[in-house]
């Protein structure tokens, strides 16, 4: 079987409005390898070359690959093969290492439109746009899908095998449906079913919270390449407990019957990775863009780990560089509540 990424590999998934430059760096700090652009729309891609005769500034940020970025993926959005072929065309100038068509996305604003996950109920489209990318794109050509059926193993496996047919080098299969979106437990015995019917590399994806989430993901599919998506949003350090010490800890006190603590990081931890991710964000945005998509990431930072409402509050009213730090460096220093800090282990402490 031909590999596009090592066994135990933890790849960051392609987030809509999220997966930018700055984004990435902060994953990569944290020691995450294989990271995506954001979703990109092929309709738009080809719109802007074809009106403007070069990219939009939004499209060309989009696919911008960081000067110290290793390895890094791009991902197409779109149904309609005479456009996905043109937008490859386009992809084909830059340099990529996986070219990706997502078939997974539950959000309505994209399957209204016969994209993303919309496109689980028509395999005949599905395969036509896949192989029009294999045909077309100089990267290897890999997809994104989702379970077609919570309680029908045989229908799942055979939408996948219906997707490797099209030469696909590689498959990531969310465990939910469509219907589901992200609720609810993924079907183990579904994607351990596709794992081994299955020729090509199968990576899971769908309810990785934690290195507790994937060690279980793991035993019950078998399946040790993964892809990380919401949990790694406001926690980077999340691909710290992903790496081998740190798992194999972890499975040591599970085999104890031991309990796995909770893990966060500290305040200072926290303070620093939001100047620095702040601090990106300017130099790659401007001050303007940044300050005003900051407040969610922000947000998510600050999310669930003891800091006073008072934090959360301001986040919303912040429009400026100054307005960033000074919360920044407030929250460095009041630090999390004393309850807060007693129930969690943080990640020094750790390892």
């Amino acid at each position: 079987m031909k590999m596009i990424y090592p066994k135990k590999s933890y790849i960051m998934a392609p987030l809509a409005d999220y997966t930018d430059l700055p984004f990435r760096q902060s994953m990569r700090r944290q020691g995450a390898e294989f990271l995506f652009t954001q979703m990109i729309d092929s309709g738009a891609l080809v719109w802007s070359r074809r009106s403007k005769k070069s990219l939009a500034e939004r499209n060309q940020k989009t696919i911008t690959r960081g000067a110290s970025e290793p390895w890094l993926g791009v991902q197409l959005l779109g149904n309609v093969p005479e456009i996905l072929k043109e937008a490859v065309e386009i992809l084909n100038e830059q340099a990529f290492d996986v070219l990706d068509l997502n078939m997974g996305c539950p959000m309505k604003k994209v399957t209204k439109r016969g994209c993303g996950a919309a496109m689980c109920d028509d395999t005949d489209l599905a395969q036509w746009c896949l192989e029009t990318l294999v045909k077309t794109s100089r990267f290897p050509v890999t997809a994104k899908t989702r379970i077609v059926n919570h309680n029908d193993i045989e229908a799942n496996v055979k939408w996948a095998k219906q997707l490797e047919a099209t030469g696909i080098q590689a498959l990531t299969v969310h465990g939910r449906t469509r219907e589901a979106i992200y609720a609810g437990e993924p079907a183990f015995e579904s994607l351990k079913a596709i794992s081994e019917a299955l020729d090509i590399q199968v990576i899971a994806n769908g309810g990785i919270m934690s290195a507790v989430s994937s060690l279980a993901l793991s035993e019950k599919t078998g399946i040790d390449c993964q892809m990380v998506a919401r949990g790694a949003i406001g926690n980077p350090w999340i691909f710290r407990e992903f790496q081998t010490p740190f798992l194999d800890k972890i499975a040591q006190l599970k085999q104890g019957g031991e309990v796995v603590p909770k893990f966060a990081p500290s305040s200072d931890q926290i303070c620093e990775e939001m100047k620095l991710n702040f601090k990106d964000m300017v130099d790659f945005h401007g001050e303007e863009v940044a300050c005003r998509v900051s407040r969610k990431l922000t947000l998510a930072y600050l999310k669930g780990r003891g800091y006073s409402s008072t934090f959360r509050d301001r986040v919303g009213r912040l429009n400026s560089p100054q307005e960033y730090f000074e919360l920044f460096d407030e929250v460095g220093n009041c630090g999390a509540s004393p309850d807060f800090l007693q129930s969690v282990t943080l990640y020094d402490q750790f390892i």
